[in-house]
């Protein structure tokens, strides 16, 4: 690993154990093992360095379940089952998630608040990732209603914002619970959409 690489990486574990504002340059540098100048060489501030962990670590974990669902492949429950799941952060094999995922989930979540507080880009990423999600779960549900594999009057847009309400509902509660059972959570909430839309 290159130092600006082991800065960003040191960098991205501190803030999400402490938060954007309670973690030093001082102990950037000792964790990453470098000098002053070191740091310098790379990011002219705390906050440059802030955006750039951002872009390579938080917004690369949204990137990627962006890419995740759109692969998704089988029929309309294989399909809902596994695009939920890594909206949420389930592994791509659907296997149950381990308290040291639920943990960096629910870390990432906060520090993504913390970074949106900071700066109004990272809002509108935010905004951005889920209108394309939105996007997707109503080109799904258009396909299923053709295939006739739901039967609900709701038009697919209006599902498609329910399932994404429902999504944010579950990974807010994973983040503020003090010992979430996210699997649990996922299954109650996803059988009831299904057995309310799917065709019997």
């Amino acid at each position: 690993m290159n130092t600006k690489d082991r800065i960003m990486e040191a960098s991205y574990q501190l803030f999400l154990k402490k938060g954007l504002d309670n973690v030093s340059l001082n102990e950037i540098k000792k964790v990453a093992d470098i000098t002053s100048g070191g740091f310098y060489h790379y990011f002219e501030s705390k906050e440059e360095l802030i955006a750039a962990v951002e872009r390579n670590y938080i917004l690369k974990h949204y990137s990627d379940a962006v890419a995740a669902i759109k692969k998704t492949e089988g029929n309309f429950v294989e399909k809902i089952r596994m695009m939920v799941a890594y909206t949420i952060g389930f592994d791509p094999d659907y296997k149950e998630v381990k308290d040291s995922h639920n943990q960096v989930d629910r870390d990432i979540y906060f520090l993504y608040l913390d970074c949106v507080r900071r700066n109004d880009k990272s809002s509108d990423v935010f905004i951005n990732f889920n209108l394309e999600i939105i996007d997707i779960y109503t080109e799904m549900f258009d396909e299923s209603r053709k295939n006739g594999e739901i039967k609900s009057d709701y038009g697919s847009r209006e599902l498609a914002m329910f399932l994404t309400t429902m999504v944010n509902g579950i990974v807010y509660l994973a983040a503020i619970l003090p010992n979430p059972d996210l699997k649990k959570l996922f299954e109650d909430n996803l059988n009831i959409v299904l057995d309310k839309i799917t065709a019997k």
